[in-house]
C-alpha cells in the first residue's frame, strides 16, 4: 500500500505570490478612494477587505511550508512572540478579543513585509517600474484633486458593521489650503505612501538625473498634501542623503539616533509648555499645538488610566481600535511612541532601541543600496512619528 504525501509548493511560488501580493496592497491603498468609491456605488463596500485576505493567505501558507521545511523565517516568531504577548495584556485588561483581531490586523502589512523584506529593499525591474508607475499616478492624483477637479469620493462615508467609515475625507483648511489625497482616501494616506515611493526610486534608480528629478518633483506633491510632518520627514531624509550621496550612512545615522530620542521626548516634556500660535507660508502649528495641549495629555490620562505597568493597556490599546470598545474616549495618539507605549508598555522604548542600534551598527563604508533605502525608510517614518502613529498606517508598517 502507497501514501500519497501532499506536494509541498516550491521555493519559489510562495515568495512571489507574497510579493505579487503586496504590490497588489500598495496598489489598492494609492487608488483606495477610487476603489472604495465604486464598491459603494454596488453596495459592496465590504469587499475592501480582500486585499486584506490577498496578503494574509500566502502570509500563513509560507510559514506552513517554511514550517515543514524547518527553515522558518525569525520574523514569524517575532510576529508570533509580540501578539501573544501584548495580545494578552490588552485580554487581561478589557477581556475582549475583537481590539486583539484589530491589532493582528494592523500589524500583518509588518509581519508580511519583514518577510520579504529583501526583496522589497532589493526591487527587480518590474518592480520598480511599477513603483514608478504608483509614484506618477499619485502625483497626478495629487495634482488633479487639488487644482483641476472635484472628485466624487471626498467626503463620502458608509457603514461596515457598526463602525461609520470615510471613504474618502473632506479636509478643507484655511482659504486654499485644501488637503489633497488625489486618488487615496486622504492627503494623510497619500502622505504615508509617496514619499517611501519617492526614496524606493531615489535609492535604484540607475541615472543621477532621474534621481534628482524624482527627489524635487516630489517636493511639491508632499507640499500639496498640507501634511507638515511628512514634508519635513522627507526633507530630513533627502537632506541627509544629499550632504553625503557616497556614503550616505554617516549623515543618515546621527539623525536616525536625533529623531529617535525626539519621537520619544516631544511627547513627554512638551505637554508642559504653553505654545504660540504661528503661520509660516501657508501652513500654521495649530495642529502641533492641538496635539501638545490636547492629543497627547489626553493620550497619557487614557494610558494611565487602563495600562497594567509596565506593560502599557495592550494590543489595541489606543486609537482606531478605541471604536469598537472605548469609542467616545477614541484618541489618535498622533506620534509614533505614544501609539507604541499603549500597545507595548516599556518595551516600545526597546523596540524604538533595537530599532535605532541597528541603522547605527552600519560601517561607514560604501553602504549597500539596500542598506541606505532600509535607513533612509526607517528615518522617515521615525521623523514623521513624532506627530503621527505611523505604525497604524498599512504602508509605514509594510516598509517598516
Amino acid at each position: 500500500m502507497t501514501t500519497t504525501v501532499p506536494a509541498i509548493p516550491s521555493r519559489q511560488i510562495l515568495p512571489q505570490l507574497l510579493m505579487g501580493a503586496i504590490w497588489i496592497y500598495c496598489s489598492v491603498y494609492a487608488f483606495e478612494g477610487v476603489i472604495r468609491y465604486f464598491l459603494n456605488m454596488f453596495g459592496a463596500d465590504s469587499l475592501i477587505f480582500v486585499r486584506d485576505i490577498l496578503l494574509l493567505l500566502p502570509t500563513i501558507f509560507l510559514f506552513f511550508v517554511q514550517f515543514i521545511r524547518k527553515a522558518v523565517h525569525p520574523a514569524y516568531w517575532v510576529y508570533l512572540a509580540i501578539i501573544l504577548l501584548h495580545g494578552l495584556v490588552f485580554y487581561l485588561n478589557f477581556k475582549l478579543l475583537s481590539p486583539i483581531v484589530f491589532g493582528i490586523k494592523i500589524f500583518l502589512p509588518m509581519l508580511a513585509g519583514a518577510v520579504m523584506s529583501r526583496a522589497i529593499m532589493q526591487p527587480s525591474r518590474k518592480i520598480l517600474l511599477l513603483v514608478l508607475l504608483l509614484w506618477v499616478g499619485s502625483a497626478i492624483g495629487v495634482w488633479l484633486d487639488k487644482y483641476a477637479v472635484s472628485f466624487p469620493w471626498v467626503g463620502m462615508t458608509t457603514t461596515i458593521g457598526d463602525v461609520e467609515v470615510e471613504i474618502s475625507k473632506d479636509w478643507q483648511v484655511s482659504g486654499d489650503e485644501y488637503r489633497a489625497g488625489g486618488f487615496s482616501r486622504s492627503s494623510l494616506y497619500i502622505s504615508n505612501l509617496f514619499p517611501l515611493l519617492a526614496l524606493i526610486l531615489i535609492l535604484n534608480l540607475r541615472k543621477r538625473w532621474a534621481c534628482i528629478a524624482v527627489a524635487l518633483l516630489s517636493l511639491p506633491v508632499i507640499y500639496w498634501t498640507t501634511q507638515k510632518g511628512a514634508l519635513l520627514a522627507y526633507l530630513v531624509v533627502i537632506g541627509g542623503i544629499a550632504v553625503w550621496p557616497r556614503k550616505p550612512i554617516v549623515t543618515l545615522r546621527p539623525l536616525m539616533i536625533l529623531f529617535t530620542l525626539a519621537v520619544i521626548l516631544l511627547p513627554i516634556t512638551l505637554p508642559s509648555f504653553s505654545l504660540s500660535q504661528g503661520n509660516v507660508g501657508g501652513f500654521s502649528n495649530n495642529s502641533f499645538i492641538l496635539r501638545v495641549e490636547m492629543m497627547w495629555p489626553e493620550a497619557w490620562q487614557w494610558i494611565k488610566a487602563h495600562e497594567i505597568f509596565p506593560f502599557g493597556v495592550g494590543l489595541g490599546g489606543i486609537s482606531s481600535a478605541q471604536q469598537i470598545y472605548a469609542r467616545s474616549e477614541m484618541n489618535a495618539a498622533d506620534n509614533l511612541f505614544i501609539f507604541m507605549y499603549a500597545y507595548f508598555g516599556l518595551m516600545a522604548v526597546v523596540y524604538l532601541a533595537l530599532t535605532c542600534w541597528l541603522c547605527v551598527r552600519l560601517p561607514n563604508a560604501m553602504p549597500r543600496k539596500e542598506d541606505t533605502l532600509a535607513v533612509s525608510i526607517l528615518l522617515f517614518i521615525i521623523a514623521y512619528g513624532c506627530v503621527l502613529s505611523m505604525l497604524e498606517g498599512q504602508m509605514a508598517a509594510l516598509f517598516a
